[in-house]
């Protein structure tokens, strides 16, 4: 489908601004009339091009980010509260249906990932001091 060159860049401009920017209370609407453009022809010729919807797509980059956050640390409350989340439960039916997964989960994965990784480490720092030990004549 063939379109104008100003709504294409509009379209491109919007999927842009959504990538970048974490802005959850800006409406597709809002967005329409900072471009100057009609809201259902925003909707429209965004996907087309892109092949989702606005709401789809900044659902899917504010889940990114929470998630990313949720590895990193960022307790599940703070995290709700920064996106603008009023429910928790609203917040962890939103994350479940882009991961499949509730945010607890997400956490209580990454807890066994760093305690695998320090069981490792602590492992490897034994044997290290073993090999040392054995090496170094004792001296007494």
């Amino acid at each position: 489908m063939q379109f104008s060159k100003r709504y294409q860049e509009i379209v491109e401009r919007v999927h842009a601004d959504i990538c970048s920017n974490l802005q959850p209370g800006q409406s597709v609407q809002a967005m329409a009339q900072i471009h100057g453009i009609p809201k259902n022809a925003l909707n429209f010729y965004f996907t087309k091009v892109y092949g989702i919807s606005i709401y789809q797509l900044k659902l899917r980059v504010t889940m990114s980010y929470a998630r990313k956050k949720i590895l990193n640390g960022q307790s599940i409350q703070d995290l709700q509260e920064e996106l603008g989340y009023r429910s928790p439960k609203h917040f962890d039916t939103v994350y479940q249906s882009v991961y499949q997964e509730l945010p607890s989960r997400t956490l209580e994965a990454r807890q066994k990932h760093v305690l695998r990784m320090l069981q490792k480490l602590l492992c490897f720092w034994y044997h290290q001091i073993k090999k040392e030990r054995r090496r170094v004549p004792l001296i007494g």
